[in-house]
């Protein structure tokens, strides 16, 4: 008699223990208050940075980049900044975690529900910042765009992914797939840990898989929503007057958060859609981390990070992508342009 055989039902599950690299990145956390000068370190060697456009959010990126190797230099990393890997986070909330928490899908709550960056937003170090950030709030709706404080950071080291974004499963159709470098799989699925599935509290999907854990340094900023702006006292809302006024602030912020990145040795950078869910148009955006970035300095060299950091990638999912490449590679060409004609 045959015996027929039966599928088996075992499961192996992969067990890592992420409590000791939480808590490191905890005690490292570290909060610069408005009022602190960073000074803009250069490196020792200029780099001839590479710039890359994803259509991936900021968690998939970075947990591609770490796991095939991007930026660990031993030289420069330990075990209280285990990569170089640099990541911006948009933080609008008045407390930790607020929209994650609640079930928001934008960009930047996917980082938070993806990765241990609660953690270090829930320490005491973090408690000045969100103090700062609600008076920045107050603020905001009665000084002139010139007179705005300077933003309050928190840098968050060697935070650890413990998911994959939804949106990490490198679909051969878009344009920044490398079936070499993106062939990651997960493990184990979220499927077989979990009875039922954890779902996003707003669409009912199901969220990113559990994977091996993957680190990246995070520096944390508040944008200036643009409902903030056209409610302050004598802002004309024609479109140019308010865009204007998004760029005048958004920038300085912006160049900020990279003085932060070059000061603690991040040297590749994966920069999202900052203040894209707050109102900041992604062509604004665009231009502002064209000039930052690739273009020469306008007048004073401490305002630009050319050739400052090794690789950047922008994560510029959704509608707001076309809009952002174009604009920054037509600034980057007028750049060239007036550069050629001078």
């Amino acid at each position: 008699m045959q015996r027929t055989p039966v599928p088996s039902t075992r499961i192996w599950h992969l067990v890592h223990d992420i409590s000791a690299q939480v808590r490191s990145s905890v005690s490292g956390t570290t909060f610069y208050p408005s009022t602190q000068v960073i000074e803009r370190h250069a490196p020792s060697a200029q780099y001839p940075t590479t710039f890359e456009f994803s259509k991936h959010t900021t968690p998939a990126v970075a947990r591609r980049l770490y796991l095939t190797g991007t930026a660990i230099d031993r030289s420069t990393t330990s075990s209280s900044h285990p990569t170089t890997i640099g990541v911006l986070a948009c933080t609008s909330g008045r407390r930790p975690g607020s929209g994650a928490l609640g079930g928001s899908s934008s960009y930047d709550s996917v980082l938070l529900r993806t990765t241990s960056l609660i953690a270090s937003h829930s320490s005491s170090t973090a408690r000045p910042f969100y103090t700062a950030i609600k008076a920045d709030i107050k603020q905001q709706t009665s000084l002139p765009a010139t007179q705005f404080p300077i933003a309050p950071i928190l840098y968050s080291p060697g935070v650890v992914g413990l998911r994959r974004a939804d949106d990490d499963n490198f679909n051969p159709s878009d344009d920044d797939f490398d079936g070499e470098r993106d062939a990651v799989p997960a493990d184990p699925t979220t499927r077989d840990l979990e009875n039922p599935p954890a779902v996003n509290g707003q669409n009912q999907r199901a969220m990113g898989e559990y994977a091996s854990p993957y680190v990246m340094n995070v520096v944390s900023l508040s944008p200036v929503p643009s409902n903030i702006l056209r409610a302050s006292p004598g802002v004309v809302d024609d479109g140019t007057a308010l865009a204007h006024r998004i760029r005048t602030i958004t920038k300085p912020r912006i160049a900020r958060a990279l003085s932060v990145f070059a000061a603690r040795g991040d040297r590749t950078l994966v920069l999202g859609t900052f203040g894209c869910d707050e109102g900041v148009p992604a062509d604004i955006l665009g231009q502002i981390y064209a000039e930052l970035l690739a273009c020469a300095p306008e007048g004073d060299e401490t305002t630009s990070y050319c050739g400052m950091f090794e690789k950047i990638v922008f994560a510029v999912p959704g509608k707001f992508y076309s809009p952002f490449k174009k604009a920054f590679e037509m600034r980057v060409y007028e750049d060239e342009l007036v550069k050629a004609l001078s």
